[in-house]
């Protein structure tokens, strides 16, 4: 069974997340979301740090990550980040050899 890969880390918008930049951000999870292979894609802007962008994808399998990565919407999204004031990217790819749930935390009474 291929492995899951998983793409996290951060990203920073030199002036927050405006309207455009937000918009630019939805049009580009839609995009990614559409994608054979894609389980998940999301953008979270960090609570104590509004310039700074956490980013988390989940892929079934490299191949579908790479797929991704030919992309004509994620060539042209990177191409926009200049104007958008976006950049420092500080990303990671992680093979996912098993999953699991997170059983909820016991309870000491």
């Amino acid at each position: 069974m291929p492995a899951d890969v998983i793409v996290s880390g951060t990203l920073r918008a030199a002036c927050g997340l405006g309207p455009e930049v937000r918009v630019a951000m939805a049009l580009m999870m839609a995009a990614s979301r559409a994608e054979d292979g894609c389980e998940s894609y999301s953008y979270a802007q960090d609570i104590e740090d509004p310039t700074l962008v956490h980013v988390f994808e989940v892929w079934r399998d490299r191949a579908a990550f790479e797929a991704h990565r030919r992309a004509p919407h994620l060539r042209e999204w990177r191409a926009r980040w200049p104007q958008l004031g976006l950049g420092d990217a500080r990303l990671e790819v992680v093979t996912v050899a098993a999953r699991e749930p997170v059983a909820p935390p016991v309870m000491q009474a």
